[in-house]
């Protein structure tokens, strides 16, 4: 009886809207604020899984989020802190300056 009463619950429309949400309450969602100067906020993100090319099998990216300006820098997953940095230095700072 217990599977007729779930298997009757799953196919009724009215049931399956009156359920209620066992989940605490969403928070409330708050913006980013919006940068006053170009390249002050930026965003990193990498693109890995990419067959691989000499030495490189990823691909970094770096957004500015005012300009909507973005370097693409290859590198590979292997890639640590010291050589993350030194790309950075290297695409970002030299041309932009500090963030």
């Amino acid at each position: 009886m217990g599977q007729d009463v779930k298997r009757f619950e799953m196919n009724c429309h009215t049931c399956r809207q009156s359920k209620t949400s066992r989940h605490a309450p969403y928070g409330v969602l708050h913006p980013l604020a919006i940068p006053q100067q170009p390249w002050q906020n930026i965003s990193i993100d990498f693109v890995m899984g990419l067959p691989r090319s000499k030495d490189h099998d990823a691909i970094r990216v770096v957004v500015d989020r005012l300009k909507k300006q973005w370097h693409l820098v290859l590198c590979s997953t292997t890639i640590d802190a010291h050589e993350l940095a030194d790309l950075f230095f290297q695409y970002v700072i030299q041309l932009h300056g500090l963030p």
